[in-house]
């Protein structure tokens, strides 16, 4: 498996599993996660696992292309919208913390969505996807 598509697996991975924990178990998962959950309501929390759920699954679903070509387009198409995602995510979490309105715990957050998206951008910029399989 080349190193763009290992990234794309962590990426989904992660946020998969975490997402489905935020569903399941979201004052567990925000345990941790080192953030206080005791002043979110859980359903709250829930609605984000499954934001987080659908963006980490995004990653997975060109895995499931037999076309190797049509494969590499889903991965580019794909990180073009979740970068996007990552970049809103990120940018809202890193004003919220910076105002005092999450938990400074949150920025680690903010620091793997802005940093995720800014290795997508140049991914996609290099047009590594765009090369073929």
């Amino acid at each position: 498996m080349k190193a763009r598509h290992q990234f794309c697996l962590a990426a989904g991975l992660c946020d998969t599993l975490t997402g489905l924990l935020l569903v399941v178990a979201p004052l567990f998962t925000l345990r941790l996660m080192m953030i206080p959950g005791e002043v979110a309501q859980p359903v709250l929390i829930r609605f984000i696992g499954a934001f987080v759920f659908g963006i980490g699954s995004a990653y997975l679903r060109p895995f499931l292309d037999a076309d190797p070509a049509r494969r590499e387009q889903r991965f580019a198409g794909m990180l073009d919208v979740t970068a996007g995602a990552r970049l809103a995510v990120g940018s809202f979490v890193t004003v919220a913390v910076l105002t005092g309105a999450l938990h400074p715990m949150w920025a680690t957050v903010a620091v793997t969505d802005l940093g995720l998206a800014a290795v997508q951008i140049v991914l996609l910029k290099r047009g590594v996807f765009a090369r073929g399989p």
